[in-house]
């Protein structure tokens, strides 16, 4: 048993430098990988940054048009809000005052029939005249 004991520590004496400068080796490569993983991210950034700049100019340039697209909603709002105030208070006029409209209707078209029935019988008076006025000759 001890010369095992004493052949195992002979071997791990000898291959023991050799792992750690696998381990060594491994770990610089490791390091290595992760610093260029780092500068890869800083040029990334750097890309992403000039995007982000860029993108933040163009919806500063976007600003005044959208004011004016929303200048343009609230003006069509306030029409719409006055149309519908006109026609409701027509319509509420309309309501409260029927009857006197009814009764202006009725005395306009009476006027019109009474103009109508007055040129008529001018016109029947006139005919007579020229019917009767050739019969004498």
């Amino acid at each position: 048993m001890d010369k095992l004991l004493d052949s195992l520590f002979e071997v791990s004496s000898k291959l023991l430098p050799f792992f750690g400068c696998l381990v060594l080796i491994f770990l610089i490569a490791l390091m290595h990988k992760i610093i260029m993983f780092l500068h890869d991210i800083k040029f990334t950034m750097g890309k992403v940054n000039g995007t982000i700049d860029q993108v933040n100019g163009t919806i500063d340039n976007l600003q005044e048009p959208i004011q004016t697209v929303v200048n343009i909603s609230r003006s069509a709002d306030k029409v719409n809000t006055a149309t519908n105030k006109a026609v409701g208070d027509a319509i509420k006029f309309i309501s409260e005052n029927f009857n006197a409209f009814l009764d202006w209707l009725k005395e306009f078209f009476e006027k019109v029939s009474k103009k109508q029935e007055t040129k008529a019988a001018e016109v029947v008076e006139e005919t007579e005249e020229v019917v009767g006025g050739s019969d004498n000759e």
